[in-house]
């Protein structure tokens, strides 16, 4: 850590550009496209002990994270592709689009925990109050 900050120290007073070393660290994929944290959290999610918990509650058995672990994988790849569409495709292929993301009819609780309604409760609301006027 020492070295590689002197490193950048000696050629930032020697007057180098710094931006041509930020280049080497930076990813070809902004986060919109690719975001990392949104897989990681899911694989740190499965492997926390709540999580196993609730799955040895629910299934009868530990949940071995594979799937969260191989999707981080397959998004650090993704990552540091150049070209954004093969990014996009691989990630659209993760276990995580396809089985969870933000599509409640994907959710590992619908079914088990709570039931999942057609219409969402504040849109029933809505249609309630309006038939009432």
């Amino acid at each position: 850590m020492y070295v590689c900050v002197t490193f950048f120290w000696v050629h930032i007073r020697r007057g180098k550009a710094l931006s041509r070393y930020l280049d080497i660290f930076t990813m070809p994929q902004p986060n919109e496209v690719v975001d990392i944290w949104k897989f990681f959290e899911e694989w740190s999610r499965c492997v926390s002990s709540t999580y196993q918990r609730d799955a040895v509650y629910r299934w009868g058995k530990f949940e071995k994270c594979s799937n969260q672990s191989k999707d981080l994988r397959i998004a650090f790849k993704a990552k540091l592709k150049k070209d954004e569409a093969e990014a996009r495709e691989m990630i659209a292929n993760t276990f995580y689009k396809q089985n969870l993301g933000s599509d409640p009819s994907n959710s590992p609780t619908a079914g088990y925990i709570w039931d999942l309604k057609k219409i969402p409760g504040w849109e029933v609301e809505q249609n309630e109050s309006e038939r009432s006027r």
